[in-house]
């Protein structure tokens, strides 16, 4: 990994500067989407494996857990990196087992388990001197917050001196957060492609496929890339038939796709056989898929009980996916809203 000082960005060179990943106080970092929030989490752990000690980075997403562990083996070829989620379990080991891994790449929900079965992690779990929380700010969203609020006590109380770096684009109490970890708090504005955002208004629900095919289309023709997100699976499916049909090569991802086709819609998007792909909130978080144009084609999302406005959380988190570090000037975000 690169520790040249030149070639570190204003958000970055700040942190480095206040000497912050190194002070032994537990951190809550906030900064842009493509700021640089990762590599700085990565100076992290780096220096807490060259000390001979273990790092866990818990990331809310099983397919950024297994791009991150693609990706660590390579600067840290000389420590067992592990991946630990759903995907494997009693009937399918693990690739690294618990107590081989020096670097432990964890869901919340495995963490979760770990710690609620700690007896049969102690031969880890006390070992560990860093853990990485990433999109911290989901301690606030109903029913995994909660999970993740429970495991970070919990490993707290079993491992008292471990140190712990929250990371987030979207926090609105980080100084809060802080004083509940007990460490500090920073945050910087830096962003490494600027946002504008606009509006597009419709009259009726039934205007709006239309709408999004000339938004999207414009962009496209540009040369861009667009990302739409939507409220449901089935609407992700059915715009993006749209789409198709205005000319548009253009894919869908939600959960209710298996891993490997979602795999390959992301691979296509970011090669540009696809120029368009319509979304549920699976893309946004974590994964590197960026686009020129990032579309709020529902405002608001289905809570299980009634459709409630999106959070500014929410919003905050899908625009961060517009503009191409070294493609584009400048990122567009889009809302579709009603014109009452």
């Amino acid at each position: 990994m690169t520790t040249v000082t030149d070639r570190l960005n204003p958000a970055q060179q700040a942190v480095i500067d206040r000497g912050l990943l190194g002070s032994g106080f537990n951190l809550v970092l906030q900064m842009p989407t493509g700021s640089g929030k990762t590599w700085l989490a990565e100076r992290a752990i780096a220096a807490t494996l060259a000390a001979g000690r273990r790092a866990v980075y818990l990331t809310p997403l099983r397919a950024l857990a297994n791009e991150l562990l693609a990706r660590w083996s390579v600067p840290f070829p000389d420590h067992a990196v592990g991946a630990f989620t759903g995907e494997h379990g009693p009937r399918h080991a693990f690739p690294v087992p618990f107590d081989t891994a020096r670097l432990l790449i964890l869901t919340p929900e495995r963490l979760d388990a770990c710690t609620r079965h700690w007896r049969s992690h102690w031969n880890w779990l006390p070992k560990v001197d860093l853990v990485v929380v990433d999109e911290l700010h989901l301690l606030g969203e109903h029913g995994r917050g909660a999970r993740l609020e429970g495991a970070l006590l919990r490993t707290r109380r079993l491992n008292p001196f471990l140190r712990m770096l929250g990371l987030s684009a979207t926090l609105g109490n980080r100084s809060e957060l802080a004083t509940w970890l007990g460490g500090v708090d920073f945050s910087h504005d830096w962003r490494p492609v600027p946002i504008t955002w606009r509006q597009v208004r419709y009259r009726r629900a039934t205007d709006k496929p239309a709408l999004l095919a000339a938004t999207v289309g414009a962009c496209v023709a540009a040369g861009g890339k667009s990302l739409v997100f939507v409220q449901s699976r089935r609407r992700a499916e059915t715009l993006a038939l749209t789409l198709r049909e205005a000319g548009i090569p253009t894919g869908h991802h939600h959960a209710g796709l298996d891993a490997e086709e979602r795999s390959r819609q992301e691979a296509a998007f970011r090669t540009g056989e696809l120029r368009a792909l319509v979304s549920t909130g699976t893309l946004e978080m974590g994964l590197n898929l960026p686009a020129r144009q990032v579309v709020l084609y529902d405002l608001q999302a289905f809570d299980g009980t009634d459709f409630t406005p999106l959070s500014v959380n929410t919003v905050w988190q899908r625009a961060g996916r517009a503009g191409r570090r070294g493609l584009d000037e400048s990122g567009e975000v889009v809302l579709m809203a009603a014109s009452w």
